[in-house]
């Protein structure tokens, strides 16, 4: 037995997909432009631990253009 195909329904899957693809990318573009932080523990003096957050270093990251080429690379596969 063969199921007929629909094409509104195909079309409509498609149209949902990149809408899904597009929210995406624009949640990596805002990624890509923000700090990087990092989270660590350190013990006080007094015995207790406190949690602390900062920025990541740019000169500690890939370079910019690397991080895209490969990001970009990995959406085009």
């Amino acid at each position: 037995m063969q199921i007929p195909f629909d094409h509104a329904t195909d079309s409509g899957t498609a149209s949902a997909n990149q809408a899904l693809l597009d929210a995406l990318k624009c949640e990596v573009d805002e990624f890509l432009e923000s700090a990087l932080t990092e989270r660590f523990t350190v013990a006080s003096p007094n015995g207790g631990l406190r949690t602390e957050v900062r920025e990541i270093p740019m000169y500690l990251l890939p370079e910019r253009e690397n991080r895209i080429s490969v990001g970009m690379a990995a959406t085009a596969s």
